[in-house]
């Protein structure tokens, strides 16, 4: 299974890019009829109807049925074959591993999270490749040979050069190197390495295409952070840009992992908190919710109300940013509830020249969050957005790169990525270009 990731328009023929051309009209606008996308790529309906024939062939796309008719006999509509390909994302935590698949849609086709502490050892990685085979052998809906890869999540700074790529900085490493090239030794298919804030914005973007300006708090065991500037995840020109956990939000003498005083990371992240209140998170809010007292006789209103004043102010800082959408994800995120968001709106906008957008803004400010088209896990008030995948969304966004560089060979990607694209990330693609 030799892993390639040369995939470019360069010396194909004109057949084959009206091919590539018809998959990513499809990919972008499904259950089309062959007269219809004769239309759109203005081509003759002939060679739709070749290269039509060819894709069903090939195994990417496959008929989506009878349309409603206009008279005469109904036209057939054709979808993406979504497991045609897959992905493996991993996301690498201090005590476990997040492992899913996803398809050519980016839609979740599996998921199991393993007991798995980390450690700087190679038998960590060969207990990993393990579990992610017995993980792949025990989902029936996926085709080993059909998998492009396994994208990998780490909370650390990641440096995305190709087979280079690795971990210049990460708190759950001790701040020790790790390469990409040291990792793929114990794996078959080819891999990548992200970390693990930009795969989640990754992710929120995947959902919301629309966006173009946010800011992702990723609220896990350590805080992270990322922005997306122009509808792209930001890196920087070290891989350093999004760094939100490390603003600066009070004086107490907090001492961060990152050697530094009162960051966020110290007021924000869910073992802060649950230093805080003496508990786990789960005993915590059911306390809170219940306005009961702990056997250690904190009040956890107190907590909770300081834990919510440290995180506005860091949304104060990076709303003026951005000027875009705040997104609350990871582990703590399905403990918000609306009223907490409605608690941070008004802490944010309290003593600030520059507001967020509250939930009654006028028509004129619906170019923010208001456009963002909800799902039934997610919850808007103002310009923040409370998504409720936990920290699943990391391994969800490591696996969506390699289907978004997949997609990419077909001009059909639907995020344009400056730095996890055909040219960093290699795939496993057994048949020609296929």
């Amino acid at each position: 299974m030799a892993p390639s990731s040369v995939l470019s328009f360069n010396n194909l023929s004109i057949k084959e890019i009206n091919r590539h051309k018809l998959f990513a009209t499809i990919y972008r606008n499904p259950n089309l009829p062959k007269l219809r996308l004769s239309q759109i790529l203005d081509m003759s309906l002939s060679t739709i109807d070749s290269n039509v024939k060819r894709l069903l062939h090939e195994g990417l796309i496959v008929a989506s049925g009878p349309l409603k008719s206009t008279g005469g006999r109904k036209a057939l509509g054709y979808v993406i074959n979504a497991r045609h390909k897959s992905a493996i994302g991993v996301f690498i935590r201090a005590e476990s591993v997040i492992i899913c698949a996803v398809d050519l849609n980016g839609a979740l086709i599996a998921q199991s999270e393993i007991p798995l502490p980390y450690q700087r050892h190679d038998s960590f990685w060969q207990h990993l490749a393990s579990e992610v085979n017995a993980f792949i052998a025990a989902t029936p809906e996926l085709n080993p040979y059909a998998i492009l890869g396994v994208s990998l999540a780490i909370q650390g700074i990641v440096a995305i050069e190709g087979e280079q790529s690795h971990v210049i900085y990460g708190q759950l490493l001790n701040n020790q190197a790790l390469s990409l090239s040291a990792i793929q030794r114990f794996f078959t298919l080819p891999c990548a390495l992200h970390h693990d804030s930009k795969a989640a914005a990754f992710a929120a973007l995947w959902e919301h295409p629309q966006l173009e300006n946010a800011a992702l708090f990723l609220l896990n065991e350590n805080l992270g952070g990322a922005l997306i500037f122009n509808n792209t995840v930001h890196y920087g020109n070290a891989f350093q840009g999004g760094l939100i956990e490390h603003l600066k939000v009070d004086h107490e003498g907090r001492t961060c992992y990152c050697g530094d005083h009162d960051c966020l990371e110290c007021y924000c992240s869910k073992h802060a908190l649950e230093a805080q209140a003496g508990l786990p998170l789960p005993s915590f809010f059911a306390h809170l919710r219940a306005g009961s007292s702990p056997a250690n006789g904190l009040n956890l209103s107190q907590v909770w109300q300081r834990y919510l004043e440290h995180l506005s102010i860091a949304i104060r800082q990076v709303h003026k940013l951005v000027d875009g959408t705040i997104i609350l994800t990871g582990a703590l995120a399905p403990y918000l509830t609306e009223q907490d968001l409605a608690q941070l709106v008004a802490l944010t906008n309290e003593h600030n020249a520059f507001p967020v957008i509250s939930a009654l803004a006028p028509k004129a400010h619906e170019h923010t969050l208001t456009t963002v088209a909800l799902s039934a896990d997610e919850t808007q008030v103002g310009d923040l957005l409370l998504s409720l995948q936990d920290d699943s969304i990391v391994a969800l966004g490591a696996a969506r790169y390699l289907i978004n560089a997949y997609l990419e060979y077909f001009e059909a990607n639907p995020i344009s990525d400056p730095r996890c694209n055909l040219a960093t990330i290699k795939l496993h693609l057994p048949e020609q270009h296929f």
